[in-house]
């Protein structure tokens, strides 16, 4: 196995969240020691509720009002932020021609560039030894802000560049459970389910190089479904913690009306809220595939037509029908591929419904479950650091060191 002591500034722009971090690293490979120095997440939650879900464009204003910004904070908090001298001839001439390159690398971005090289030409290059930057999946426009920062850094300071998989750093983020942790080699293989506000996808892992999509969602992912649901209950976005919210209130209520009339069953206490039944799409299909769009079609027909004081049940079954369906679909991957570890994350693995009832899994297939914690389920800097890492690892091949093929992929297969 590879030995390492090396430091990684990562970047994550692939969505919404505006991310950076930097990660030190020692030991051998698997079983690493991670020191994180810096992670800072710049959320853009609030700003895209009025728009019930992520206005692309808004998404990359802030990205660049954002990243030079966290880079400077990161370097701050890592201590790798030094002032140098005035240059001597020589490397004043240097410079002028890494800033024309850089300015002609980020001519669409003059702000993001002008705000870079404030930082890149005051300070001496930091101690990094690579970059991780997300360069797919993701918005396009968005993931570009985020790499061609990374590229302006790697040709300032020699820097070589990691580009990472979002959704490998999804998977990865498991191992990241506090500010100093130790990577390990899982029982491979594992099976992942991978629940986002971008996909729905179950993949099996034989190795940490070797990746299989399995199925996933054949229209809107879980995240999405959540957020546009909500919407036809009268919530913001967001909508994943609201739809739990709201669905617990109504668990709630049914909870202390059975305690208070031991004599009546669940169904008579819920009365009226008998007739809400949403449909499990494709859940008895013989595969990996599922779809959301018709369930989310049904929610919006029931709530048009239903009271406000039933949208506390519309939710609790909405929410039961999303995880019935991948519950299903997890099983059949479980008992056809007999893993003994089951990896559950992305933002959607928050859900504290869904995480309960996977759980219910461990005993009913003999598997371990594994979830990232809470705080690390959305999209973030740390991850990609890990996931960055594990791929520097295992390649086959030595980086790339060509920026010019290193491009942004809305569709990355694994």
């Amino acid at each position: 196995m590879k030995k390492s002591n090396l430091t990684i500034l990562s970047i994550e722009t692939s969505c919404d969240e505006t991310s950076t971090a930097v990660l030190k690293i020692s030991g051998e490979f698997p079983n690493s020691e991670c020191i994180v120095r810096s992670h800072i997440v710049a959320s853009q939650a609030a700003l895209h509720a009025q728009y019930g879900g992520v206005y692309p464009d808004l998404a990359i204003t802030e990205h660049r009002k954002n990243l030079p910004i966290l880079l400077e904070k990161s370097l701050k908090e890592s201590n790798l932020f030094e002032e140098k001298k005035p240059s001597n001839i020589f490397k004043s001439t240097r410079m002028i021609i890494v800033k024309w390159r850089l300015k002609k690398l980020m001519f669409r971005e003059p702000a993001v560039f002008e705000n870079t090289w404030k930082i890149i030409s005051t300070i001496k290059k930091p101690k990094i030894d690579h970059i991780a930057v997300t360069y797919g999946p993701g918005i396009t426009p968005a993931l570009w802000t985020g790499l061609n920062l990374a590229k302006a850094l790697s040709i300032a300071w020699n820097i070589p560049l990691i580009p990472t998989n979002h959704m490998k750093g999804h998977i990865w983020s498991i191992f990241a459970t506090g500010s100093n942790f130790k990577l390990y080699k899982p029982e491979f293989p594992l099976l992942v389910l991978l629940v986002s506000g971008g996909h729905t996808q179950i993949v099996l892992v034989r190795d940490f190089d070797q990746y299989k999509l399995l199925g996933e969602s054949r229209d809107d992912a879980v995240g999405e479904v959540f957020d546009k649901a909500a919407r036809a209950l009268g919530m913001d976005y967001p909508g994943g913690p609201k739809i739990e919210a709201l669905a617990r209130t109504f668990q709630k209520s049914c909870h202390s009306e059975l305690v208070s009339e031991s004599q009546k069953t669940l169904k008579q206490v819920q009365g009226d809220n008998q007739h809400i039944k949403l449909p499990r799409p494709m859940i008895k299909t013989d595969d990996y595939e599922m779809s959301f769009s018709g369930l989310k079609t049904a929610v919006k027909i029931l709530a048009a037509k239903s009271n406000t004081d039933q949208f506390p049940a519309i939710a609790d079954e909405f929410q039961k029908a999303v995880t019935d369906v991948l519950i299903k679909k997890t099983s059949r991957a479980i008992e056809e591929f007999n893993p003994s570890q089951l990896i559950i994350a992305g933002g959607v693995s928050a859900n504290k419904y869904i995480r309960e009832e996977f759980k219910k899994l461990e005993n009913n297939y003999n598997i371990k479950i594994i979830l990232p914690p809470r705080e690390l389920t959305g999209d973030n800097a740390l991850m990609i650091a890990v996931a960055g890492y594990i791929k520097l690892m295992t390649q086959k091949k030595s980086l790339n060191r060509n920026l010019n093929s290193i491009q942004a992929q809305a569709r990355l297969p694994y």
